[in-house]
């Protein structure tokens, strides 16, 4: 089961958990047997109360759960895949000190 509240940004004046403000709602609880704590990108109750219950129903979140993004990324070590495409800026020069 997930727990929805807002967390706060720093200068928000609310403090409130279900204070009508813009600040990000966050998901926390455990799914298929995952304690998972994250935002939920959204600052909308309603839409925020919706997306945890299609989670809830799916017995799953969007995306990788940190274990698979753990587990894909030592999979990319072993082969020695190339960090090309990791967004980083390209660089032809030394950084200059």
């Amino acid at each position: 089961m997930l727990t929805i509240y807002r967390r706060h940004r720093a200068g928000c004046k609310f403090k409130a958990r279900r204070a009508k403000c813009s600040c990000p709602i966050w998901g926390q609880g455990i799914l298929s047997g995952e304690k998972i704590r994250q935002s939920l990108d959204l600052t909308s109750w309603e839409a925020a109360a919706k997306k945890a219950r299609d989670w809830e129903i799916a017995g799953k979140k969007d995306g990788l759960s940190i274990k698979a993004a753990a587990e894909c990324a030592a999979d990319r070590r072993r082969s020695g895949a190339s960090e090309a495409g990791t967004g980083g800026k390209p660089r032809d020069h030394p950084h200059p000190a």
